[in-house]
């Protein structure tokens, strides 16, 4: 594992690298082989994260160059086993019949909470765009889209995509 830039609120070692090499191998070969990713360029220009907790860390990878909208993947590697790495999937609202997906835009982890947030914007200004919240489900791993914002119309109003109009909630629409 890369050298750790800090520590998280249990002490676990957790940071981010601009090197390609100070991922582990399994990890750039994911982003590689599944995902097509520019590592190279990608982790140079905005860092690769990564969690540790016990045996296991976890990876937030950029895959392409982008100006707006940086497709990250998300990879949970352990150290001990890389046989056991993968990547995880995140789901997408129902009504817009499109599978799911491994590339999340402008991805943020929280460690704590385990939550995965991403925004895609329609226009350079900021002010539309989609905003998609995941949580882990804690007895299978896998991610659960929580909750959907869209703001189709780019209309020069910035904010934080928090804030844009709810499109699709798992508690409203079911899952």
């Amino acid at each position: 594992m890369a050298q750790a830039a800090g520590s998280g609120q249990d002490g676990s070692p957790q940071g981010i690298v601009y090197e390609v090499s100070d991922i582990p191998d399994p990890v750039q070969m994911m982003g590689m082989r599944n995902f097509d990713c520019e590592l190279e360029e990608t982790v140079a220009a905005f860092g690769a994260q990564f969690f540790a907790e016990g045996d296991v860390e976890t990876w937030v990878v950029p895959c392409q160059m982008a100006d707006a909208n940086v497709p990250f993947f998300l990879a949970i590697h352990t150290p001990l086993d890389p046989s056991l790495d993968e990547w995880k999937e995140f789901e997408t609202p129902p009504g817009l019949n499109q599978p799911n997906h491994a590339l999340v835009n402008n991805l943020f982890y929280d460690p704590a909470t385990g939550r995965v947030t991403g925004t895609t914007y329609y226009g350079p200004d900021y002010d539309c765009g989609a905003f998609e919240r995941h949580e882990m489900e804690a007895e299978s791993g896998e991610y659960i889209l929580m909750e959907y914002l869209e703001k189709p119309e780019c209309d020069g109003v910035t904010g934080p995509a928090e804030g844009w109009p709810l499109s699709w909630t798992i508690d409203e629409m079911g899952g």
